[in-house]
């Protein structure tokens, strides 16, 4: 068993990624990180007995690193439908994969906002990255999201009534300037699988990993003050010593103020709501141009009651209380939903970093701070958890 000490700093899933791996090398690293527990972005908490994650987050199952990290069955996820609900004016419309649920054949040929040119582009499209592997997919020539579905030959109204509503949600930017090759990949994931979340929220992913680790040390709510040659200080004054040093935190965030221009920010806000608008497995989407909610999904807590998560694809300035009350009149008026009364809102800054080009994997020359410091990160790559650890893998392979 190897002597040397391995210090990571960051206890989300890239770091535990990493620590996976390290202990497979014979290495018994040490975690530290400054929140209570393992996570980082992945947080969840219950109250009222509604499972809140901090931030609408989906598991795909189709990511390799899913297939090599998690054990899927244990995490007791939640399958949403692979199709969306429409809401544009007084109308709500699925846009659904009938390939994978029959159910969605007869709405997709109803859908009013595709041609039939649309539809048939859209399976084209799904067929041609099945095809494709993703070090195809990234290693192509790179443009913005929308510039690539125009290039498509997509129309503009299928672009303002499902892909950009529905891309917003994922990739936190109205605006479709993410990268082609994240579209591509994010398209192939959700061909090929299922978005999901875990029953118990998104943060099971994180202590799943925790508890595949047998010879790993957490130092918890231990905040980094300072980072030497060959230690770091804690908050306490504790000094650590190592010999090689992991900084899972995307450029060691947690030690230097954030440069938020390089992040994407949004508003996750629940709410208890009297009546199921919408199948839970369904996603809701703001077709509609205006307004401050983008997407949406209904929840049951554990006694029955109803929920409602809904996402804000923008970095709101004013105070939560202000935002919720907006957003209580948007969904009465707009949707019809009664917001009986907020559970959270949770103000996200520094939800996703941007990524206007990606790769599928960091470069090691990204990833080589010094010749005892790593550093690694969805941030090197692209905005993924597949990203987030493989690169923690990745890390380990480089000690």
């Amino acid at each position: 068993m190897s002597k040397d000490k391995i210090l990571i700093i960051g206890g989300g899933v890239t770091g535990l990624t990493c620590a996976i791996e390290l202990e497979k090398k014979g290495y018994s690293p040490v975690i530290v990180d400054a929140n209570n527990e393992v996570g980082g972005r992945l947080y969840s908490e219950l109250i009222d007995g509604f499972v809140l994650d901090k931030g609408f987050q989906v598991l795909l199952t189709a990511y390799p690193a899913v297939k090599e990290y998690l054990d899927v069955s244990a995490l007791d996820l939640n399958y949403f439908s692979p199709g969306a609900a429409i809401f544009k004016q007084a109308s709500v419309n699925v846009f659904g994969d009938p390939v994978r649920n029959t159910s969605f054949l007869l709405p997709l040929l109803r859908f009013p906002h595709a041609s039939l040119a649309d539809k048939f582009k859209v399976w084209r499209l799904s067929n041609q990255l099945k095809r494709e592997s993703l070090e195809q997919i990234f290693e192509k020539p790179a443009t913005s999201t929308l510039a690539y579905l125009r290039k498509k030959g997509f129309s503009e109204q299928v672009i303002e009534c499902f892909f950009r509503p529905f891309y917003a949600g994922i990739f936190l930017e109205k605006e479709l300037n993410t990268s082609s090759r994240m579209f591509e990949f994010v398209f192939k994931m959700f061909a090929e699988g299922y978005a999901t979340v875990p029953a118990a929220g998104i943060q099971q992913i994180a202590l799943q990993l925790k508890g595949a680790l047998s010879r790993t040390t957490f130092k918890l709510g231990q905040p980094v003050q300072s980072v030497e040659d060959n230690h770091v200080v804690l908050d306490d004054g504790t000094r650590l010593d190592f010999d090689k040093l992991i900084m899972a935190t995307n450029h060691g965030d947690d030690l230097q103020e954030k440069d938020s221009s390089a992040w994407q920010a949004c508003w996750n806000l629940y709410f208890e709501t009297d009546e199921l608008h919408l199948d839970p497995r369904l996603i809701g989407l703001n077709a509609n141009g205006s307004g401050l909610i983008n997407n949406f999904s209904f929840m049951l807590s554990d006694s029955g009651s109803i929920g409602i998560s809904v996402t804000v694809v923008q970095d709101y300035l004013g105070e939560s209380t202000e935002l919720a009350s907006l957003i209580e009149e948007e969904l009465w008026t707009v949707y019809g939903i009664n917001a009986k009364r907020l559970i959270k809102a949770y103000h996200i800054p520094y939800a996703l970093p941007k990524h206007e080009d990606c790769t599928y994997l960091p470069s090691i020359e990204d990833m080589q701070q010094s010749s005892n410091v790593i550093v690694c990160g969805d941030s090197l790559a692209n905005s993924s958890l597949n990203a987030a650890m493989l690169s923690g893998a990745l890390a380990a392979k480089l000690v």
